[in-house]
Parts: C-alpha cells; structure tokens; sequence
C-alpha cells in the first residue's frame, strides 16, 4: 500500500496595490514539505494570471537571495485557481535560512512578458531543526562513551606531556651540542697557544745558547789577544834587557 506524503500549507493573500498583514506563520530548515497557497489580487480583486510568468523572490538571513520560476519545469512554482489568481510555491529547502525570510512576488505579462509588477512584501520565520549537523545519536552505551572519551583526553593530556618533554630534552640536548662545540674550540685555540708558547721558548733557549757562544768565542778572542800582547812585551823587555 502506497503511503500518502505528508505537507505543510501556509495561505498567504498579496495584493498588488497596497499592503496586507499575513497570518504569521514559521517553517523548520531543511523541511521539503512546504507549501504557500498564495492568493493575488488588486485592490481586493483577483488578478488574471493566465499565461504569466511569476517569480517567487525569497530573501535570507544570510544576506542571500534566491528565486523560484514558474518558467522554469522544476521551478516549483504553479498557476492556478478558479479565478486563475492562485499561486502554488513548493518551497525549496535551499530557498530558506534559520531568521526572518522577506519574500515578494514578480508577475510578468503581456504578448512578450515584459510588463512586470511586484506585490507587497510578506515575511515568515524559519527556524532551525533540532536534528542538524551538530545533532548526536543517542546511545545506550553512554556511560561507557564518557569513559572512553575521558580515557582519550587523558591520552591525549599525556602525549602532549610527553611531546612537551622530549621538546625540553631536545632544547637541552641543543644547548649541550653548543656548549661542547665552544669547549672544543677554545680547547683548539688552548692547544694551538701552547704551540705558539712552545715555540717561543724553543726560539729563547736557541738564543740563550747562541749567546752562551759567542760570549765564550769573545772571551776566548780576549784571551788569545792578551796572550799575544803578554808575549810581545815579554820580547820587548827582552830585547831591552840585551841592550
């Protein structure tokens, strides 16, 4: 047995001359059942829609602005009544947003569908579902749920402890690789101050003993020359001595 579909209708009456107040009436986000029985009349008279083009303009919340054309095969706009003056809009999911919906009506007549006029204005209320995207399945395993949840931030608690460790380890490690490379540097510039110190008491010694050297190659000279000035006078007395 085939199951019937259940739909909302909203009756609206417009008038295209002067404003009329609308029952106040709200739709849920998301519903693909409603339904507005709009009634078009001027001054209080039906207005002929026979071979007219009629937008239904529906502004959102959101700050967008959507239109449904009975032009359109998939529109979901239709035309009909006794008195032809009836509007019949499947309101599209996508043409309402959760706060108030401003709407008005275009008709579009004559040969080539260029005389256009828009009706009064009517505003309804949509109201966000409360099964949604945020919406969660209930469950028996609740409790259960919570424990596994808790059990997961204490997971996740410990890990961000541990990354916070290893991160203050890593910082430490870093500054102990720095540390080392500056000991060695000055243990390399220690070392290479030791050569230079090495060199320059290898270079004092060598002077010292050259020192050492010609001091007694001088005081030999001294020597050598004393002799030979003793023994010249020792001629000379001698040679005075025979006189």
């Amino acid at each position: 047995m085939a199951m019937g579909k259940v739909t909302k209708s909203f009756k609206v009456t417009l008038d295209i001359a002067r404003s009329i107040s609308n029952r106040e009436f709200s739709v849920v986000e998301g519903d693909t059942g409603n339904t507005l029985s709009i009634t078009l009349n001027d001054d209080g008279k039906a207005v002929d829609l026979t071979g007219c083009r009629v937008l239904a303009l529906f502004s959102k919340s959101n700050g967008e602005t959507v239109c449904q054309d009975s032009a359109e095969q998939n529109g979901g706009v239709t035309i009909g009544g006794q008195s032809m003056n009836e509007i019949s809009i499947e309101l599209f999911a996508s043409s309402v947003a959760p706060g108030m919906v401003e709407s008005e009506i275009q008709v579009y007549s004559g040969s080539d569908l260029t005389t256009l006029v828009t009706s009064a204005q009517f505003n309804f209320k949509c109201r966000r579902g409360i099964l949604n995207g945020d919406t969660l399945a209930a469950t028996r395993e609740y409790p259960l749920l919570t424990a596994l949840i808790k059990e997961t931030q204490a997971m996740q608690a410990r890990l961000e402890a541990m990354l916070s460790q290893n991160e203050a380890i890593a910082a430490a490690e870093k500054e102990r690789a720095s540390a080392e490379a500056i000991r060695k540097q000055a243990e390399k510039q220690r070392v290479s101050s030791e050569t230079l110190r090495n060199n320059a008491e290898a270079g004092r010694s060598t002077a010292k003993s050259g020192r050492r050297s010609a001091e007694t190659a001088r005081v030999n000279e001294f020597n050598a020359i004393k002799a030979q000035a003793e023994a010249l006078i020792a001629e000379l007395e001698a040679a005075k001595g025979g006189a």
